[in-house]
């Protein structure tokens, strides 16, 4: 894909889209945020993002040793930006968010988990509290990331309606979402595809490296904790599929996946990340975007639940969701015995009327917001 140079054509319209990018080497934060641009463009509306995190969020991550030793992979991050997207404004404080986002037609918030209670900004940057009244303000597809609403967060979560109430279209990621802002935002509340299932196969295929692992492979992509009897149940699933290697991309300090086949693969641009999942026999994850890239490529793949040491994250509402309304059944397991009931190919046959039911949705609720009716 030849290098994309930001020029606003006049004929367009111009987006200022608020979301996660560049905060962390989070390969679904960045293609997220890429494929916001893109699906943008194709309605004929040119989009910068403004990714924002307070001073002492920002000087905090700063400091964690992980930035330090991955400075090759943020390298890979920011060239992947630089190479295929509009700009990444990184923004700190309200003032610098407001003087950045002057002179666009439309205000957009999501995707991603910009709505999760644990992690909202007190200034309402991921909802738009800023900028002239008179610009149409869309959120698409941001998620809460959470089931329900504890009470410790129920102060935050009504900061957020008090803006949510300002704009002018509202859509989530997941059904749980909706369920809980509809008893307490007076507007319609769509549910709407992640915007990396609306970006073609087509241009994904060509932003994806060329193969990069010879012979036929497992490729594991887990956020959360590999204990023993996920070793076990990797290499289980490697063996169904008769793999010559396992592909392990390792984004977790201090885990390890033990296995003579195992190949650690660390840094990896998000061209490479969508290589190994492209190019997979099958994809094992624990991660939203693993999911999404196995769905869009079509591949066979496993959900793990997320564990955090001996806690388990058992039936993530953004996983649990996506699945379901995509009709993909019979994916997600958590032992050896239960993989022994799973059928080895994922079906794709049901999943694909549900898909382009849903896409359809999603394309009109952006047809509606941005004016296009």
């Amino acid at each position: 894909m030849k290098k994309k140079h930001y020029t606003t054509p006049k004929s367009s319209k111009k987006a200022v889209v608020i979301t996660w990018c560049l905060t962390s080497l989070n390969y679904g934060e960045m293609l997220q945020a890429y494929a916001v641009q893109s699906v943008l463009r194709k309605f004929g509306v040119e989009a910068v993002t403004i990714s924002y995190l307070d001073n002492a969020t920002r000087q905090g991550l700063k400091k964690n040793t992980i930035y330090k030793e991955n400075a090759v992979g943020y390298w890979r991050f920011k060239n992947f930006v630089k190479k295929y997207m509009n700009p990444v404004i990184q923004c700190s404080t309200k003032e610098e968010v407001e003087q950045e986002s002057r002179g666009y037609d439309y205000y957009i918030c999501g995707s991603d988990q910009i709505w999760n209670p644990a992690s909202y900004d007190k200034d309402g940057i991921y909802t738009l509290n800023f900028g002239k009244r008179s610009v149409v303000r869309i959120s698409y597809a941001p998620s809460m990331g959470v089931n329900k609403i504890l009470r410790t967060e129920e102060k935050t979560v009504a900061n957020m309606v008090k803006n949510l109430q300002k704009l002018d279209f509202i859509s989530v990621r997941e059904t749980v979402s909706k369920e809980i802002l509809e008893s307490r935002v007076e507007k319609d509340i769509a549910v709407v595809l992640d915007p990396t299932l609306l970006v073609p196969y087509k241009e994904w295929a060509v932003l994806a490296s060329k193969r990069k692992n010879k012979g036929k492979y497992a490729f594991v992509y887990v956020l959360g904790k590999i204990d023993d009897t996920y070793t076990e149940l990797i290499h289980s699933i490697a063996a169904m599929y008769q793999v010559e290697s396992i592909v392990w991309l390792s984004v977790i300090k201090n885990e390890h996946l033990a296995g003579k086949n195992v190949k650690k693969v660390v840094m990896a641009s998000p061209e490479d990340f969508l290589s190994y999942v492209r190019f997979a026999e099958v994809v094992i994850t624990d991660s939203f975007h693993g999911l999404m890239f196995s769905v869009k490529f079509q591949n066979n793949f496993f959900v793990l639940d997320r564990k955090y040491g001996k806690k388990n994250m058992a039936g993530d509402p953004r996983l649990d969701d996506i699945m379901d309304r995509l009709n993909i059944t019979g994916r997600k397991v958590k032992s050896v015995t239960e993989l022994k009931n799973c059928k080895k190919n994922a079906d794709y046959v049901t999943y694909k009327g549900n898909y382009i039911k849903e896409r359809e949705k999603s394309f009109a609720f952006l047809q509606k917001a941005l004016g296009g009716e």
